[in-house]
């Protein structure tokens, strides 16, 4: 149940019994109730408190569960009510809860005695003895002790004490037959995971019935107690989690409830595997850029973060100091593993139809030059589809070293991932190309040869209070040079989505228009002038008189 911290002071006692009644049978048994509300200005005035009994087996013609009923304030936090049950609740659960509240109930055992004293004889024909399917039978017995003693088949506890099976069918539902076993190592233990105590191999039988009750395993509970010294320092206790192992791969429970000041986590058990309580750091990603704070003190290389989702990310960019600059990484290349487009559902595309598809990133150029992510900075990550990035839990204590302060320099830059193409044949890799804004210098790449194609990759920085300052800002436009030459395709500049511009190199420098106008000419000229004299010299030939 919810609402570990509302714990009520309960008062039963059975105010009419018939006279020489045997609790054992089926008689009506009356009970007054009181329950001392505490802390009830967290439910607000005038609650609702209500009252469920759940008793133990007695006939298969009585219900399980009795009605409900609503007590009576008494004024100040008291409330009273009373209530008849057609048989004796010798072992029962009584709900107390408050109506449209969810965190404001419990659960409390009682025990009715029968006037069982100790060293009394038993004798009488065979009957039942509390507990589903116990005879007791054969000559007079002597019962010594204390009087009745309570036992009921869940929950179970495990050897070291953390970990506890219920049995969510009911307060008194059998749990079937089963083994849990505490392991000595957590089993495919991933970098985001950290275990809190022992890991549990937990296996049950298919199904188990009770009566009034029928349920399948699912309708099991796990609960961990955890001590707050097993913790890592600087933790938050709402993000313990119970993770169950499937495939390899640890995944999260379903109805998970955490409660720090009782140190307790529940959550439902899904089937027979190893159970762990452990925490990690998570981290929602909407679709498109994301702003991420790396908080571990040890750094983790950029393949090993982002694996367990390497299909989802697109680019993930860093701004390590101004010496370096900025920094990037993309899985997915031309060659490597590129997941196909995704259709934009809210656009009513189709994997057909390209205009209605999202760009996924790919850097092509294949140049990584981001490696790991350290403790402190700040990166930008392109998720291709929204999805869940796990980062470590920080267990060092020494403060280790402090990342350079940040600036505004280090907003997201816009992200160019272009082609190049010739219209002649020439050599482009190594080209130096430059991105200009207003006459400025605003980045500048190299361009490299991948899969026979030319490609780049370019970051243009947002307009800062340096150098950069009439750089990148939306709408701006971006020219560029290649080796010192204009070219024509410029493009906008924008930081909120992967830029993919196709750029025109020019052509290769040869002879001028003019020189080669001047050069067509002086020929002309010269075989004009050679065509004269050989005309003048024919001429001359003729008017010579004959001998």
């Amino acid at each position: 149940f919810n609402g570990f911290d509302w714990l009520p002071t309960v008062t039963i006692t059975a105010s009419e019994i018939p006279d020489g009644a045997d609790l054992t049978g089926i008689v009506p048994v009356t009970l007054d109730i009181a329950v001392q509300l505490f802390g009830d200005e967290s439910i607000g005035p005038n609650p609702s408190v209500q009252v469920q009994f759940f008793t133990d087996f007695i006939s298969s013609t009585i219900a399980y569960a009795s009605p409900d009923i609503t007590l009576v304030s008494e004024g100040g936090s008291r409330y009273t009510g009373v209530i008849t049950l057609d048989h004796a609740p010798i072992n029962s659960y009584v709900r107390i809860w408050v109506n449209g509240d969810k965190d404001s109930q419990v659960m409390v055992p009682i025990f009715l005695g029968g006037g069982w004293l100790p060293d009394r004889w038993v004798s009488g024909p065979d009957r039942w003895v509390s507990g589903p399917d116990r005879w007791v039978s054969g000559p007079d017995r002597w019962v010594s002790g204390a009087g009745h003693s309570a036992g009921w088949n869940a929950p179970v506890a495990a050897g070291g004490g953390q970990l506890t099976v219920f049995n969510l069918c009911g307060a008194f539902g059998r749990t079937p037959e089963y083994s849990l076993q505490a392991l000595p190592a957590v089993p495919a233990l991933p970098f985001w995971l950290v275990p809190i105590g022992d890991a549990y191999q937990i296996s049950f039988d298919n199904t188990f019935t009770y009566e009034h009750c029928q349920a399948t395993n699912t309708a099991t509970s796990l609960l961990f107690s955890y001590p707050e010294r097993d913790l890592p320092n600087r933790v938050w206790e709402d993000r313990l989690t119970i993770y169950y192992l499937e495939a390899g791969e640890w995944q999260p429970v379903s109805n998970l409830s955490v409660n720090p000041e009782l140190n307790l986590v529940s959550g439902a058990y899904v089937t027979n595997t190893v159970y762990v309580l452990g925490m990690s750091n998570e981290i929602e990603l909407q679709r498109g850029w994301n702003l991420v704070g790396y908080p571990h003190r040890r750094p983790i290389s950029v393949t090993t973060l982002i694996e367990p989702v390497v299909a989802d990310i697109g680019a993930i960019i860093g701004y390590a100091n101004s010496a370096t600059g900025f920094q990037i990484y993309c899985p997915h290349t031309a060659t490597g593993n590129t997941p196909p487009h995704r259709p934009n559902a809210g656009a009513g595309g189709s994997a057909s139809s390209p205009s209605a598809t999202r760009a996924i990133p790919k850097c092509r150029h294949g140049a990584n030059d981001l490696t790991e992510l350290q403790y402190g900075y700040g990166y930008w990550v392109y998720a291709i589809n929204d999805t869940t990035l796990r980062l470590p839990v920080d267990l060092i204590n020494d403060p280790g070293n402090q990342p350079e302060a940040a600036s505004v320099a280090q907003v997201m830059p816009a992200f160019l991932d272009g082609q190049l193409t010739s219209a002649e044949e020439q050599t482009l890799a190594g080209a130096s190309l430059v991105a200009w804004i207003d006459g400025h210098r605003c980045g500048e790449t190299t361009i490299a040869q991948v899969d026979g194609k030319y490609r780049f990759r370019l970051l243009v920085p947002i307009g800062g209070p340096d150098e950069q300052v009439n750089c990148g800002r939306p709408g701006a436009e971006v020219r560029f040079t290649l080796n010192g030459k204009d070219l024509d395709q410029t493009v906008l500049w924008d930081n909120t989505r992967v830029l993919e511009p196709i750029l025109a190199a020019p052509e290769q420098s040869g002879p001028s228009t003019g020189w080669r106008l001047g050069a067509i000419v002086a020929l002309a000229v010269v075989t004009l002038l050679i065509s004269l004299r050989l005309a003048a010299a024919v001429l001359n030939q003729r008017r010579q008189p004959t001998a």
